[in-house]
């Protein structure tokens, strides 16, 4: 087939026979806009080779008239032969408005492009056109692309210009099949998100943390069988050992560190914590959740003990032991840790929260990481991702201890392995998946090794549901299976609340302090309620539980205690991940 090609002249300066690889789908940014913006109807479409194509540009040579022999090689990674004459004519028109592009700095070898007017110069263009079977895919989804990517962004359709969004990658190994931007990256300065835009992963950072430990191990200088003393003697002493792999798990019963700090009122949204004083509220705490792998039960406290061994084992900080042995091996170029929450972060967005119908700022405070706090793009967790095919670093050991389940005493397992979820999802496929939320930031990390599909997300509001999405967006590419049914519970009529009279609630007024939290709450009786009033002076209403001498706010629940006599000496107040924090009573 031929082809003329006008108003471009090459200089070659590589050898016949140089091979110039560029790979569409992977390339972003503002040279993809400019090269991928024509669509059959002229229209500006910037996903016309979401579907995956990828083509090599051959040079045989320049001929005795001065035309340049060009041998474009189209692969068709769906391998269903979806690639057809018509594709190619209008990737070919493509290559007419953009070869100088693509030939700026992408080339092996050397090649020079440029504009020359007047008398046009004609090309000889051999076209190949093949499937090639990298991987087995869906039908459904290479065959309409377009389809497809409707699906998805109607999926993400409420985020605009107006709104906070996030960025969706989707991905087959490493050929990226759909990558897009949503909504604004700051709302005060007008800066729309973009495929590059750095987020917050939020917990998804866990998994760097838990492979640290696990390349500590691999090399010899820890176990996961070590129980956590070995490494950190500050730890109390408890009915059993808490063990490295418990920790791991989330099976440790170590109450979560920022929730009896929120007991206080100096939660993590109000107050600047480090690691060292993470450390020094887990290490006050003389009780746990449970014994020692009885339960599964999330807590950040695990991870941040995992950062102190690593740090402890390595004699590096988390922040230089990833850099020099996952970031830069990865080529992980636009992912650092947050260890200054004050720093400048080109390119970062800004976090929000919505209140009834305008958004405020809510960014992260805290110069703790390892538990969170990795500041990254969806390209770059893409890279991270691909661990789990390649094995790059670590080795197969390393996976195969990454995906191991955590089991219990009992011996039964729990979907949670070491910083990665490991179960079979609805569509039937098994998925590896990590989901993150810090401040105003959202985040999801999935893998299925069945299909080597990546999902990566990343957002910048609060409200938005991550899980929800990523299995929505997995099930445009693998189906969805029968919903589970849901549990039955038996229902039971609801028991009335406790009634106190004046009386009696003045006898839980007073002052109480306890030394696990370290802080007063003091209680007051207005208009017949009892309140409790933390140290940020923050004054919150009791309701009365059916449970005598029991009240709730929100999500704390406060259970007080009394001597033989009937007083009021204490109570204990328990609020998710953390049970049980005991105050004592120190004045009427």
């Amino acid at each position: 087939m031929r082809y003329e090609v006008h108003d471009i002249f090459f200089e070659i300066g590589a050898s016949a026979g140089d091979d110039l690889h560029f790979v569409l789908a992977d390339h972003f940014g503002e040279a993809y806009t400019k090269f991928c913006c024509t669509h059959r109807s002229g229209q500006r479409h910037h996903h016309f080779f979401s579907v995956g194509y990828v083509f090599f540009i051959s040079f045989g040579g320049v001929d005795e008239g001065g035309r340049v022999e060009v041998q474009v090689i189209f692969f068709d990674e769906g391998g269903d032969g979806s690639i057809l004459a018509h594709d190619a004519f209008e990737i070919l028109a493509l290559l007419r408005r953009s070869v100088p592009l693509i030939f700026s700095g992408d080339a092996i070898g050397y090649a020079k492009a440029r504009r020359k007017y007047g008398n046009s110069i004609s090309f000889i263009m051999r076209l190949t056109l093949f499937a090639l079977l990298i991987c087995v895919v869906s039908q459904t989804a290479f065959a309409q692309p377009n389809d497809t990517t409707s699906h998805i962004d109607k999926i993400f359709s409420s985020w605009n210009n107006a709104t906070p969004g996030g960025s969706v990658l989707v991905a087959r190994g490493t050929n990226i099949i759909y990558h897009k931007a949503y909504g604004m990256a700051d709302l005060e300065r007008n800066v729309p998100n973009s495929t590059g835009t750095i987020f917050e992963a939020g917990s998804v950072s866990k998994q760097f943390t838990a492979f640290s430990i696990l390349l500590l191990e691999n090399e010899g200088k820890l176990s996961r069988a070590d129980d956590v003393r070995k490494h950190i003697p500050e730890l109390p002493v408890y009915e059993a050992p808490i063990t490295i792999q418990h920790l791991l798990n989330h099976t440790s019963g170590l109450k979560d560190w920022g929730s009896v700090a929120g007991i206080s009122g100096w939660g993590r949204d109000r107050r600047g914590h480090t690691l060292e004083l993470a450390l020094q509220i887990i290490f006050r705490q003389k009780s746990l959740n449970f014994k020692p792998g009885d339960q599964y039960s999330y807590s950040n406290s695990n991870y941040t003990m995992l950062v102190a061994i690593v740090e402890r084992v390595s004699k590096q900080k988390l922040e230089v032991f990833t850099q020099e042995r996952l970031f830069t091996p990865l080529g992980m170029t636009k992912t650092k840790w947050r260890s200054n929450y004050r720093e400048i972060v080109p390119n970062r967005a800004q976090a929000y929260r919505q209140v009834d119908d305008k958004y405020e700022i809510l960014m992260p405070i805290e110069n703790i990481y390892g538990h969170a706090g990795l500041l990254t793009t969806t390209g770059d967790l893409l890279k991270w991702n691909q661990l789990l095919e390649t094995h790059q670093i670590g080795g197969e050991e390393v996976l195969k201890r990454r995906i191991e389940n955590g089991k219990l005493n009992d011996n039964s397992s729990i979907i949670y392995a070491s910083g990665i979820e490991n179960h079979v999802a609805n569509s039937g496929y098994r998925v590896y998946a990590h989901s993150g939320a810090t401040a105003g930031y959202k985040a999801l990390l999935m893998y299925y090794p069945e299909k080597k599909l990546s999902v990566v997300i990343l957002g910048n509001i609060a409200d938005f549901e991550p899980v929800k999405a990523g299995f929505d967006v997995s099930d445009i590419y693998l189906g969805h299976g029968p919903e589970k049914a849901p549990a039955v519970t038996p229902t039971t009529p609801e028991k009335p609340a406790v009634f106190y009279d004046a009386k009696t609630l003045g006898s839980f007024t007073g002052d109480y302090f306890s030394e696990e939290a370290q802080c007063n709450l003091q209680f007051v009786v207005t208009d017949n309620t009892l309140h409790v009033i933390d140290m940020t002076l923050q004054d919150a209403p009791l309701n009365p539980t059916p449970t005598l001498d029991e009240f709730r706010s929100g999500p704390l629940l406060y259970q007080f205690k009394r001597n033989n006599k009937g007083a009021v000496t204490g109570f204990h107040i328990s609020v998710s991940r953390a049970s049980n924090v005991p105050f004592k009573k120190i004045s009427k």
